[in-house]
């Protein structure tokens, strides 16, 4: 299993990217980073070619993008606009493509959210819509998508596993699969391993925090985080597990985060 990290979460640059981070992500063992692509969006072609050579630089790859959609493309409700969401899908799929990305995750809550007063029914038509042309838009890269639920303090659309798994059999394409984030899941009290079992093949990317904080794991964590890597074993699971959660002190902390989680999956295995 790889292990990466968002480093989005913790930056400190004023674009939002967290791209300082790469060389303690690198450091500290971390087998790739995953970048925000909203973010990365907002970059002018020389600022994307620079963050590209940094990347390439650090000697870690971006294999996967989180932050799909930002909060100015509407998916759902009366305003969204269906040529500038495909728009923005072209030419953000083809920056992630650049930049080696595999995976694209789509959680972008801002984004996704029912509007006060709209139906959700044609809220989650939209969403299937939104889907079904991204879809068609990464044919042939060999990239996915996956949906991401989001807990109800994020999110008003998509908050359980279950009701990712319904959108991603619904959509029924083969670039769009599905993620589970053992925070999210937490604070939607799901039982762990009853969610990864529902997610079933269709499970192709994983986040991890602590839940409470949503901080970067510590020594001592261990017992917090072990069901939701005997789960993901359980499941056939192997692929890649980011760390999208807060630092106080990143530097440091992820090190000892990245430890955490090669004990865990160490444990898993014996377990077996």
């Amino acid at each position: 299993m790889k292990i990466g990290c968002c480093v989005n979460m913790n930056a400190c640059d004023p674009k939002g990217i967290g791209i300082h981070g790469l060389e303690a992500a690198a450091r500290a063992g971390c087998d790739y980073i995953e970048l925000p692509l909203a973010q990365i969006m907002a970059l002018t072609g020389d600022e994307f070619a620079a963050a590209k050579k940094q990347i390439a630089d650090s000697g870690i790859p971006c294999e996967a993008c989180n932050n799909f959609v930002p909060g100015t493309v509407r998916l759902t409700g009366p305003d969204a606009n269906p040529g500038q969401i495909r728009k923005y899908t072209v030419r953000a799929i083809d920056r992630a493509r650049e930049l080696g990305a595999e995976v694209i995750v789509f959680g972008s809550s801002q984004a996704k959210n029912i509007p006060k007063g709209f139906e959700p029914e044609k809220a989650w038509k939209q969403i299937k819509e939104f889907l079904h042309m991204a879809d068609e838009v990464l044919d042939g890269s060999g990239m996915i998508i996956v949906v991401e639920p989001l807990c109800r303090l994020e999110s008003n659309l998509i908050n359980t596993v279950s009701e990712g798994l319904q959108m991603v059999q619904e959509v029924n394409r083969r670039h769009i699969r599905l993620l589970v984030d053992f925070y999210h899941t937490a604070k939607e009290n799901e039982e762990i391993k009853e969610a990864v079992s529902c997610a079933g093949k269709q499970l192709y990317h994983a986040h991890i925090a602590v839940p409470e904080g949503r901080a970067y794991p510590h020594m001592g964590d261990e017992a917090v985080l072990q069901p939701f890597f005997e789960a993901l074993a359980d499941a056939g699971y192997s692929r890649r597990v980011s760390l999208e959660g807060y630092s106080e002190v990143f530097g440091i902390e992820i090190g000892e985060a990245v430890d955490v989680i090669r004990r865990c999956v160490r444990q898993t295995r014996k377990n077996a």
